[in-house]
């Protein structure tokens, strides 16, 4: 038999087995979760630098699919997600912070340049936005809570542009939730 067709034979009886195959590693994990995880963390700590290397090859070469995935997990299981990052960024928020504040010393040209851009790219919301802030800070008008949720905590969006003080009050995810719901 050759090497070829000795895959091929794998392979196809991988297949016929799949349902077996996975439940014995599902079970073979569990009895070994801590032992592998510990394996796995110290591989990863001693070879860092190739398993990042591997990573962003396989990204890269995969981005399609693993794009696509992403979006059709996330739009399946939105409210589960949504939990976990909330969850995930209130365990890890000075983390996260210090990371901000690194990236931006280290980039700060690139920042500067992307926040020019933004503001020659988008005259008229920019405009928006400084008129909306002014007015804020004169008392001419109070910022809402969240229209939808009640959060005291809320960001202004604005359905039109040309119009700066008329926006609807609404807290960070639901106007994420918003925009997103917009670009379809």
């Amino acid at each position: 038999m050759t090497k070829e067709e000795r895959a091929a034979y794998h392979k196809e009886y991988r297949n016929l087995h799949k349902a077996e195959f996975a439940a014995y590693a599902k079970k073979y994990y569990k009895k070994h979760r801590a032992e592998l995880n510990a394996y796995h963390k110290d591989y990863y700590k001693s070879n860092q630098a190739e398993v990042i290397a591997y990573a962003k090859k396989y990204y890269k070469k995969h981005k399609a699919e693993l794009n696509a995935y992403n979006k059709d997990y996330y739009k399946s299981n939105k409210a589960e997600a949504a939990a976990y990052h909330k969850e995930y960024y209130n365990k890890h928020k000075e983390e996260l912070n210090a990371c901000k504040k690194d990236y931006y010393k280290e980039n700060r040209a690139e920042v500067i340049a992307r926040r020019k851009d933004y503001k020659r790219l988008n005259p008229e919301k920019v405009k928006a936005h400084g008129i909306l802030n002014q007015a804020v800070k004169k008392g001419e008008i109070i910022k809402q809570p969240c229209s939808i949720c009640g959060k005291l905590k809320a960001e202004a969006h604005h359905p039109d542009y040309s119009e700066p003080l008329n926006v609807i009050w609404l807290c960070r995810s639901h106007h994420f939730t918003l925009h997103a719901e917009m670009k379809g």
